[in-house]
């Protein structure tokens, strides 16, 4: 019985085993997918702006902000879905 109250959950019997697999495990593989369309998007997007700003400044090595808006951005971009 102290397995059962320090667990996060339990079942009393192994038949509901399958539902909480089943149903528990494409909810994660559904978020999962979300975060990962998220962070492929995120990281293009974010790599694309950079090579558009190069290419237009001649890839000249032109700062394109200064070091402390890069290290706030870092927080505040990726936020907003």
């Amino acid at each position: 019985i102290q397995a059962v109250l320090a667990s996060d959950y339990s079942f009393s019997q192994f038949k509901f085993l399958q539902r909480l697999l089943l149903v528990h495990g494409r909810w994660s593989y559904l978020r999962m997918c979300k975060f990962l369309c998220y962070f492929f998007y995120k990281n293009f997007a974010f790599t694309m702006v950079h090579f558009w700003f190069g290419f237009f400044c001649g890839f000249s090595a032109q700062v394109s902000c200064c070091f402390l808006l890069l290290r706030a951005g870092g927080g505040g971009f990726p936020s907003p879905p």
